[in-house]
């Protein structure tokens, strides 16, 4: 913890003398150190008489996810250490970038009690003929064991409900969710493959707005992407269409889901200039898009290639000065996809 902060505190030093600072750090610590202090709590409290609030061991379904209800001791815990990423207009900026290892078996619980809920919403709808109200509990039943979870006659039971080991419990995972800045995972490679990172928009409550995001990636539209996503995964869910169907997104240009969505891949370890970034999102914003991406299913080399060319490297400077994607500096882009969409 002491480490933790301390690196913090060197960013933001960092931060006041207008530099750009980047920490690392893994949170299990993190939860060690409050765990260990809401146990002391705990028992102090139980010592004077204090009776335990029982929501504090409520489960709550929030938005599709299963949480506990009494959370806010914890967050505030945590909001201390995390809050601190900052990005400031006349200054530099403080990016963390933090990690947690999930404990076996908490996923599986979470599961088992999101649709122990479901039923028991089904079992509460009134006036609801008998057929139809066991025809929709026949239905969860099928997708929870699609995902793994089986059905008794006390209800449904996950393969694991003791939460053993190192990690931490899944539940608190997604409470952290709402107070970070994105939801990104680590992801284990294929034999010979690198690490990769990959950030997951649709399982996380990001606080990032268009303040936080460099003038560049506002050129190129960024901040609207994120928002085409959702809207295509909210209709793909609703209409059970499929993600980013033909004529939903964008009348002109026809941006794929699938092709925005390699924006949200990157290796472990290398971080990203904004010229990369901004090459990037010409790939996937150009009228060519669909002919770039058709075989391709890594962005990072063709963004390469693209900053690679006469045309790329001009963009890249323009970048460089202005600090901000120029109206040339873009079309120079857009040409040279065209151009690579047609090899």
């Amino acid at each position: 913890m002491i480490a933790m902060t301390a690196a913090v505190a060197l960013s933001e030093q960092i931060l006041d003398e207008n530099g750009e600072a980047l920490v690392l750090m893994e949170l299990e610590p993190m939860n060690r150190v409050w765990t260990i202090l809401s146990d002391a709590a705990g028992e102090e409290r139980r010592s004077k008489g204090i009776v335990v609030d029982p929501k504090d061991q409520t489960w709550v379904q929030l938005e599709g996810t299963v949480l506990r209800e009494s959370i806010s001791e914890r967050r505030k815990f945590w909001f201390a250490l995390i809050s601190r990423a900052a990005n400031a207009l006349d200054a530099g900026s403080v990016s963390i970038l933090a990690w947690l290892w999930e404990r076996e078996g908490g996923l599986d619980e979470r599961k088992a009690k999101a649709y122990d809920m479901k039923l028991k919403a089904v079992d509460e709808i009134p006036r609801l003929d008998d057929t139809l109200r066991e025809k929709m509990r026949n239905k969860i039943k099928e997708q929870a064991a699609a995902e793994g979870v089986s059905f008794k006659e006390e209800g449904f039971v996950a393969p694991s409900t003791e939460e053993s080991g190192d990690g931490v419990p899944n539940w608190e995972i997604e409470e952290l969710k709402s107070i970070t800045d994105g939801h990104i995972l680590l992801r284990k490679p294929a034999d010979g493959q690198p690490w990769s990172w990959k950030v997951d928009p649709y399982k996380s409550l990001p606080r990032l707005g268009t303040d936080a995001m460099h003038p560049a990636l506002l050129a190129m539209g960024a901040h609207k992407l994120r928002l085409k996503m959702f809207q295509g995964r909210d209709r793909a869910n609703l209409l059970h269409d499929t993600l980013g169907a033909e004529f939903t997104l964008d009348a002109e240009d026809q941006i794929e889901i699938s092709s925005i969505e390699l924006l949200l891949d990157q290796l472990a370890g290398t971080p990203l200039r904004v010229e990369d970034e901004v090459a990037r999102l010409a790939l996937v914003t150009s009228k060519s898009c669909d002919k770039v991406m058709k075989t391709c299913k890594e962005i990072g080399p063709l963004a390469s290639q693209l900053l690679q060319s006469e045309r790329g490297q001009k963009a890249a400077d323009a970048i460089r000065e202005a600090g901000s994607v120029t109206d040339e500096a873009r079309e120079l882009l857009l040409e040279q996809v065209h151009e690579i969409g047609q090899v």
